[in-house]
Formats: structure tokens, C-alpha cells, sequence
């Protein structure tokens, strides 16, 4: 292990390396903390992230039912290099490095960043919902950021630098056709994930709602003022 990014009550999440030299991602899943239930969801979102792959998703690499000396289950992921110099920058760690103030020019050149990374993120959506598979949790906080490897050469230049928005977090993804469950972050979800009928909501118009949602945080979070997405 090379380091710990979060640790919570059903596991840890850490950067590893491997044998032949790549740096990993791995979410560990503690055996004794599930119950059936968590061992499904967890075989669901096993299924559903090895059957997505796209430029905007956290690339899953491999599965452990039962990780060495641990006996833990694992998935191991891509290690997506931050966009704004903290480990692990997820979309809302570069709202926060990088907020819409200055001069005129710096706070354009800053929305359009935002604005091409929720474009990035309804592209992936789309792809997603062309598979019959609903994220169910889009939201900064799981929208990673990576700059290209050709930008990283240029330090100087951080603030110029193209984004590459990544979504991961499938913990609740689900095939949109079989669920119709109230699933999602409160401050992020469709109003009617909430307020609709079940039967009659349609998953893919909720995905594409939560876009909008996390498009309007982008155009207003650290923009001086006190809107709250």
C-alpha cells in the first residue's frame, strides 16, 4: 500500500502498487461488515462498472472476491491523477481551488472549465443510459478531474490546463429498467426521484436532471455569492 485515501465503516479505499509497477486504486470491502444484501449490491456494482468502459469513467481494472492475507473483497480502479493538486481531486476539490473570482477573463476562463467538464459528464451519461444503466449518484463529489499527461509537463500553466472529468462511484448504479428505488444524494437528486409516482419517473430523464443540477453548482459555487447547489 502506498497510501490511504478514506477509510469509513464498511472498508477503506487506498492507492496501491502492483507487482509490475502500476499504481492502483483499491476499494476494500471488510468481509465481517456485510451482510447479503451488501454482497449483492457490491456483485452489482462489480457487473455494471466491468461492462463501462468510456474516456469519462474510472476504468475498472480487476475484482478480488477474497484479496490476499486480508480475505477482503476488492475492485481495483485506474488512479486518476487530480486536477488541482490535492489527492484524489474530485469536481468539487477544483471548484474550491479554483473559484470563479479575479478578473473578468480568469473568471471566464474558469466557467468554461466547469461548464466543458459538465459537458464531458452528459456525454458519459449518455453512454451510460445507451447501456440501460442509471449512476443514480452524479455529483461533484464523484466527478474526478485529471489533468492531461501533456499538461502536466507545464506547472506554470495549471489554470490553462484541459480537464478530463471522470465519473466513478457506482456503489448505487443500477440497470435503469429493473429499479425504482429512491436512490442518490439528497442535495443532488432529480426532484422526481422524490416527488413522482415511481412507475411513472423515467431514470434516464432523472440522470440528466442531476447534470443539470451539478451544472448550476458549476456556474455558482465560488462565484462570491451565497447560492448553495
Amino acid at each position: 500500500m502506498v497510501y490511504n485515501f478514506a477509510a469509513g465503516g464498511q472498508g477503506s479505499v487506498h492507492l496501491v502498487e502492483t507487482d509490475d509497477g502500476r499504481t492502483l486504486v483499491l476499494k476494500e470491502i471488510l468481509r465481517n461488515k456485510m451482510n447479503n444484501e451488501d454482497i449483492a449490491n457490491l456483485k452489482k456494482e462489480h457487473e455494471i462498472v466491468k461492462d463501462c468502459k468510456h474516456v469519462n469513467i474510472v476504468q475498472f481494472i480487476d475484482y478480488h472476491e477474497r484479496l490476499p492475507v486480508s480475505q477482503n473483497h476488492g475492485l481495483f480502479f485506474e488512479h486518476v491523477r487530480s486536477g488541482c493538486d490535492v489527492n484524489g481531486g474530485s469536481f468539487a476539490d477544483y471548484m474550491d481551488a479554483y473559484p470563479l473570482l479575479g478578473n473578468a477573463t480568469e473568471r471566464n476562463t474558469r466557467r468554461k472549465k466547469r461548464l466543458e467538464v459538465c459537458y464531458q459528464i452528459l456525454k458519459v451519461t449518455d453512454f451510460l443510459h445507451g447501456k440501460g444503466i442509471a449512476h443514480c449518484d452524479i455529483k461533484p463529489d464523484n466527478i474526478l478531474v485529471e489533468r492531461t499527461h501533456e499538461d502536466l509537463r507545464n506547472e506554470d500553466q495549471k489554470d490553462e490546463d484541459r480537464l478530463i472529468a471522470k465519473l466513478t462511484d457506482f456503489g448505487l448504479a443500477t440497470r435503469s429498467e429493473k429499479k425504482y428505488d429512491k436512490l442518490g444524494s439528497l442535495l443532488h437528486i432529480a426532484p422526481e426521484v422524490w416527488l413522482m409516482d415511481a412507475k411513472k419517473r423515467e431514470e434516464k430523464g432523472c440522470g440528466c436532471k442531476r447534470c443539470g443540477c451539478n451544472t448550476k453548482a458549476a456556474e455558482e459555487k465560488g462565484c462570491g455569492c451565497n447560492t448553495k447547489a
